[in-house]
């Protein structure tokens, strides 16, 4: 009986072709052009090539909180009058934030006493939306504002979307200025009309409100 011999033949030959298309392929993305790397004949192996160094490996580098302090997006006068630090210096009131003073630091003049025993519900809603990385800090202001006035007037809004608003508008058009700017307050307007609560028009007629109210303000000042 004739003894089995080992063949010569490469048993997985695909396996030689995978590594070879795999090694093409990681020299291609570290932009290494396998023609133009020098071969040492003698040994018919490739010389030492620099190997690039990929985006991905660099570390980004740290800048601190100081360095990035946010500024409220002013555009001509569609943005906040506050300018940093925001709260007085002559006060007895200061920001205590890891990156300095903010925005809507100015909400903390506001009293408390209206909510009564409920006012911790306040602070605790106020610092979530504080938290929040992808809202501008001037619509920050706006949701606290809409959330205090809301707290204690829902009544009134359910009686009528507009005249609700509107009142919002005239107890509070003074901090929206100082604090928000014309622009979080139509962005907000927007909102409520997206939701079904305000008609456009409406918007408009709330948008020509609060203007009138600072321009007679600026006119008596």
């Amino acid at each position: 009986m004739k003894e089995p011999t080992r063949s010569t033949q490469t048993r997985l030959p695909f396996l030689r072709r995978n590594v070879r298309q795999g090694f093409n392929l990681r020299s291609k993305m570290l932009g290494i052009n396998l023609t133009d790397v020098p071969v040492n004949h003698a040994t018919a192996r490739p010389a030492a090539v620099a190997v690039p160094i990929i985006k991905e490996d660099v570390k980004p580098k740290f800048i601190p909180l100081v360095e990035t302090r946010p500024t409220p997006s002013v555009v001509e006068d569609f943005g906040p009058t506050a300018r940093y630090p925001y709260l007085p210096e002559s006060g007895d009131m200061y920001s205590c934030r890891p990156g300095g003073p903010r925005l809507y630091d100015i909400l903390n003049r506001l009293p408390l006493e209206p909510f009564g025993v409920l006012s911790w519900v306040i602070v605790d809603r106020e610092e979530e939306l504080f938290e929040l990385d992808d809202v501008l800090d001037e619509d920050k202001v706006m949701l606290a504002l809409w959330y205090r006035w809301i707290f204690l007037n829902r009544n009134v809004f359910i009686a009528s979307y507009f005249n609700g608003a509107r009142t919002f508008v005239t107890e509070n058009w003074k901090l929206i200025r100082q604090a928000a700017g014309i622009a979080a307050l139509r962005t907000w307007l927007l909102v409520l009309c997206v939701n079904n609560f305000l008609l456009p028009l409406e918007v408009v007629s709330l948008m020509q409100f609060y203007q009138s109210l600072v321009d007679s303000e600026s006119a008596s000042g």
